[in-house]
């Protein structure tokens, strides 16, 4: 068996009891075996990413990246902040996120973009910690809990409506009612927060969101977040498009 497919074994049927299974999309996030498993994903990332990067963008082409070249299923988890959690360095943040995977039951964070976790696999906890200032941020269960749905609705930017006319991402601070920070894990195909309330509204009756309901990738977003996020000239030596395989429209 090739060494990839012996490390990476995908699991074909999810459980609920499974470690990172998500139940409200009935996705199963990889399990990996080892840290050094983790750590072989994590140097497989392009590291060269733009300063000016957003990580929504590094995310979507990381997840993609492991996805195309590795098979492997990530998760993505946001971290939503609020004014008193949030950490001191990053005042202007709404929300961050990242991708992540399963080792030993545990979940995982891959977030090399920042030097504070030595270019190794994070977890979860202290992942949240070090953004969110606590390791117990509030989970959010917007199918089950109305008041974390009306919570979403600080994912659509200030001058929007609704998901549908959410089109670059931009979303507001959540207050502080339950705890001073909020995460939800998702599959690997959402790519703003707001896409990820689109999907919620759809799956608690709203069906004018159904195109929310993501279940593979778009490349074009994809290839986008590919051209904003790398360094490309630097690591890649060609363009994102040639690398991923994925002609612009």
């Amino acid at each position: 068996m090739h060494i990839l497919l012996a490390i990476f074994t995908m699991i074909s049927t999810a459980h609920a009891q499974d470690a990172g299974y998500l139940k409200d999309f009935n996705y199963q996030v990889q399990q990996v075996s080892s840290m050094r498993d983790a750590q072989i994903l994590e140097n497989f990332l392009t590291k060269e990413t733009r300063n000016t990067s957003i990580c929504a963008n590094r995310a979507h082409y990381w997840a993609y990246e492991l996805a195309k070249f590795k098979n492997v299923q990530t998760g993505k988890v946001f971290i939503h902040f609020t004014a008193e959690g949030e950490a001191n360095e990053n005042k202007d943040w709404a929300f961050h996120v990242a991708p992540y995977v399963i080792v030993n039951g545990e979940e995982v964070v891959l977030d090399p973009a920042f030097a504070v976790f030595n270019n190794a696999p994070v977890k979860m906890a202290d992942w949240t910690n070090y953004f969110g200032k606590s390791k117990k941020c509030v989970v959010l269960d917007p199918l089950h809990n109305p008041a974390h749905l009306k919570l979403e609705m600080n994912n659509v930017g200030s001058d929007s409506n609704t998901p549908l006319d959410a089109k670059t991402g931009y979303a507001r601070q959540y207050p502080s009612t339950e705890g001073i920070c909020y995460i939800r894990k998702v599959p690997m195909y959402y790519q703003w927060p707001a896409q990820v309330y689109g999907t919620d509204l759809m799956r608690t009756g709203n069906t004018r969101y159904s195109d929310f309901n993501f279940q593979s990738f778009d490349q074009q977003s994809v290839l986008q977040a590919c051209r904003q996020a790398v360094r490309w000239d630097v690591q890649l030596s060609v363009s994102c498009s040639k690398y991923l395989g994925i002609k612009p429209n």
